[in-house]
């Protein structure tokens, strides 16, 4: 009589691998092609707070908080949490609209969550969620036995260097979390060696490098999988980032379903806000409508983009700058240009650039103000103009732009 076969349950995993300021550029192409990934062009925020709650919730900063979310905008919702285990006080921040993330409804539909990589171990608490119901693992907080933010300059030294412990912990980490299966599980995996080197402004090769090598030791064919690889931000040591320019925001994102149905995406470009819509209809969640789209839906080469920032030199606590964004000059079904209009609240104005970005490699696009910034040109447009479809677009998806 032969023995019988035990059997166990494979559950579903999600990987969202966050590759914090690493900017768009030709390896990300290739290292989609080598996996079988589908590639994007993406629109983000302006740093990794405002892309991840974007992300998040599929909203508008400014429809989750009036005026829009700054660097601090979070202090006003702190609450106490006890004390870490060296005395030091926590606290977290109890979001108002936290129930809009899909890591909620996720929970809530009986998913775990899991965190790797995200330095301080109450970082995930004060940015989303508040309840500790997810595993927490970070190789530095273990090493040195206390929270550690990965600006630190020990850490950046260790993230940018040869240390083989730290190197093989990365690996093991990944040899971990693909050897478990049973339950349906959410992983959130940070990966922070280009903002370590944007915060020295060198070693970016060994930034790109170390991170490739990380990416490819994934099992991108893992079954019942889904990868979801993205950029949240433009390179912060460079020029370009002291205003919102669309080489800031203009990003990418890799995406590969391994599931008995996956999601096939009808398109290239998208906002970091598209997440949301696709991943809950996938698993039949609740989706709360909003101005995104699924990229199962195929893409509107008119469709306007929008971006906000608070700018640290002037605001922290809300959103002062914003800009809509339309891709332009389409060839073979891809944009040479990107328009921008974006308005200054500090000066009350409008300023609209043009964005050449025909290489692929945005920090290399020339961007240029528009024509359209003359006033004497302006008066000859009519309302059909895309400058001013951007202009009255943002009037009317902000209130609080007023010239």
């Amino acid at each position: 009589m032969s023995k019988k076969k035990s059997s166990s349950r494979k559950g579903t995993k999600i990987y969202c691998l966050l590759a914090d300021t690493a900017v768009l550029n030709p390896a990300w192409k290739e290292l989609a092609e080598k996996k079988g990934a589908h590639f994007f062009y993406q629109i983000t925020q302006y740093f990794t707070q405002t892309t991840l709650f974007s992300m998040l919730t599929g909203q508008q900063l400014s429809d989750l908080e009036e005026h829009g979310i700054g660097y601090y905008t979070g202090k006003k919702y702190h609450t106490p949490a006890g004390y870490l285990d060296d005395g030091t006080p926590r606290d977290r921040i109890e979001w108002p609209w936290r129930e809009q993330m899909f890591v909620r409804k996720f929970i809530q539909a009986n998913w775990k969550v899991k965190i790797y990589n995200m330095g301080e171990e109450d970082l995930w608490n004060r940015w989303v969620d508040s309840d500790r119901v997810y595993q927490f693992r970070d190789y530095f907080c273990e090493k040195y036995n206390r929270p550690l933010n990965y600006d630190d300059e020990e850490v950046i030294n260790i993230v940018l260097g040869e240390d083989t412990q730290y190197i093989e912990d990365q690996k093991n980490s990944i040899r971990e979390i693909q050897s478990q299966s049973g339950e349906n599980t959410l992983y959130f995996v940070m990966y922070h060696q280009h903002h370590s080197a944007a915060r020295i402004n060198k070693k970016k090769d060994i930034a790109q490098k170390q991170l490739e090598e990380f990416l490819n030791f994934w099992n991108w064919d893992e079954e019942n999988a889904i990868f979801w690889l993205f950029s949240d931000h433009g390179d912060f040591s460079q020029k370009y980032m002291k205003k919102i320019d669309p080489r800031g925001c203009l990003q990418w994102a890799l995406f590969k379903d391994n599931t008995k149905k996956p999601i096939i995406p009808q398109r290239n470009f998208t906002s970091i806000r598209d997440f949301h819509p696709t991943i809950l209809n996938k698993f039949s969640l609740e989706n709360r409508p909003t101005d995104n789209s699924s990229w199962e839906e195929n893409l509107d080469p008119d469709r306007i983009y929008f971006v906000e920032d608070s700018r640290m030199a002037s605001n922290t606590k809300f959103t002062d700058n914003v800009a809509a964004l339309m891709y332009a000059g389409w060839e073979n079904g891809h944009p040479n240009h990107i328009l921008q209009c974006t308005y200054r609240e500090k000066n009350h104005d409008f300023e609209f650039l043009i964005a050449d970005f025909s290489t692929g490699i945005p920090e290399n696009a020339r961007v240029v103000k528009s024509f359209f910034q003359d006033p004497s040109l302006r008066a000859q447009k009519g309302k059909n103009d895309p400058h001013i479809i951007l202009r009255e677009a943002l009037r009317e998806r902000f209130d609080w732009v007023v010239d």
